[in-house]
Formats: structure tokens, sequence, C-alpha cells
């Protein structure tokens, strides 16, 4: 949890003080300050009016390797006996299937890490302020999300914010990171669209398998594709109904005749009767 202030021996005693001079309205603007100090980083905000403080690496580091240490265990603690001994059995290795058993234990490792590190970061976030009448949200409830990355799917649990005097809420975790309303973060939907736009969804969800180690339900390819379709089309209906500007330059090139020494024309056919020249084209645009 973090710590009040008051009750903090400060490495930072200028980063309190600087927070505690704001108002309330700037210190609902004001971003966490991150200051470091013999290698330990810490973050500094302002939340219900008094000033806050959590040891970055404390929190967020060791919280985050430890899920990675314990998803690692989880998928690789039975797996990986079986592929030592059948690397050890005399034959010949399959290493193939070794290859791949791996890489199927990754993805669950990777999001353990990713949910890990999101939910640290949500839980340092300040109170945000209300979008209608700027008062201070209160932290109401927590819930959980689940959201498609890269890997595979995250699964991460979010304070809801809820204003009292206006009942505006909203999860600011899901704000700050742009999955508010999405299912899928971008590196995620960018990997579906660039798989599923010259093939069909089944050799899609082989592809993303095979290539990526993800398994993609189809109903959720399905969804994000048509989803990206529809944006794409919006950005072309907008585009062709964009007015045209309202000055154009038109660019012409043409040729001139410029008047020349006789010695730089020597040679060069030209109109004179005797076939001669006295100028030389030059281009114009």
């Amino acid at each position: 949890m973090a710590i009040d202030a008051q009750d903090l021996e400060f490495r930072h005693p200028e980063a309190a003080a600087f927070l505690r001079s704001l108002t309330d309205e700037q210190a609902a603007k004001q971003p966490p300050l991150v200051l470091e100090q013999d290698g330990v980083a810490a973050r500094y905000w302002r939340e219900g009016g008094r000033v806050r403080c959590r040891e970055v690496g404390a929190s967020s580091g060791t919280g985050a390797l430890h899920a990675f240490m314990r998803a690692a265990e989880a998928e690789f603690g039975r797996s990986l006996p079986r592929l030592e001994a059948e690397l050890r059995s005399g034959g010949v290795p399959d290493l193939d299937a070794i290859e791949a058993s791996i890489r199927d234990g990754l993805p669950g490792c990777g999001t353990a890490l990713y949910a890990a590190l999101l939910e640290a970061f949500g839980a340092e976030l300040p109170s945000p302020p209300c979008p209608d009448c700027g008062r201070r949200m209160e932290r109401h409830s927590r819930a959980g999300k689940t959201f498609q990355a890269r890997m595979g799917p995250v699964r991460i649990e979010r304070t809801y914010f809820r204003c009292r005097g206006c009942g505006v809420g909203f999860h600011q975790l899901d704000r700050t990171l742009g999955l508010e309303g999405r299912t899928a973060a971008p590196g995620a939907e960018s990997l579906y669209a660039g798989v599923a736009s010259s093939e069909s969804c089944g050799q899609a969800r082989r592809k993303l398998k095979n290539l990526a180690g993800v398994e993609v339900p189809k109903t959720t390819l399905l969804r994000h594709v048509a989803g990206i379709g529809e944006e794409m089309q919006a950005f072309e209906r907008a585009d062709a109904a964009a007015p045209p500007p309202a000055e154009r330059v038109l660019l012409g090139i043409d040729g001139t005749g410029v008047p020349m020494a006789a010695r730089e024309v020597e040679g060069v056919a030209g109109k004179q009767a005797d076939g001669t020249a006295k100028t030389r084209e030059a281009k114009a645009v």
C-alpha cells in the first residue's frame, strides 16, 4: 500500500512540499512525480488532500517478477522434466516438438508479467477529476477485465472510480491505457489485421498458432477484423467527402531558346537557313 507522506522519512522532501503547495484543481492535473536516489525510485502524488508515496522498485518490479516466476513454474514445472528426459533418451530428439512445447508455455508467462505490471501501474494512479464537475473522484469498487494481447488473453483487476456528486464513473486504468470499451490491445489488433487481411479466418487462426503461438477463438478474430474493416471504411468515406483545397497550384514545363555565344553552339543543329543555331533550349517550370 501507499504510505502517507507524514509517516514516512522522505528521501525527497522537496517533492512532498511541492505537492502540498498545489491547489486541489492543480493537484488533479499534476501527474505523479517519479524520483530516484541511491538506486531506489519512488512515486509521489497527492490524493484525498494528502501526499502519498510508493517505492516503485519494491511494489512494481518485485511483484511483477514474482508473478512471472510463479507462471513459469506452473507452465514448465511438469513439461521440463519430460523434455530433459527426451533429450537424454539416446535417440534423435524431436527438436520441433521441444521448441513448440517451450513456445506454447511462454505466452502464459508473458501474460502474467504483463498483468502484474499493469495492475501495479493502475494501483499507483491518483484519483482523477470528474470530467463533468471537476470534483475529485473516489475509489468505488474493483472489477476484472480480460483483453487480447499479442501473447494471448490478459486478465487484470482494476479500480472503478466514481464521482459522489455527479454519479459519473469509469475505470481509470482502462482510460489511461486506451483500452476503454476495447477488448484487444493495439498490438493484437495489428497482428489480427495483418494475418486475416489476405486469408480466410481458419487459415489466419492456424498461422497465428504456428507463427506466434497464440490461439485466438474464431469469433474473437472475426469480431476484431470486422471492427477494423468498419474503421477503414469510415476513414475512406471521410476522406472522399473532404472538400477540395481552396487553392491549387498547377505545375507545367516548357522550353525556350536562350541566346548563346558562337563557340557554345558549334555543331548544334538549329533553325537558321544554313542549319546552324544561335540559341540553345532551356527548360522552365
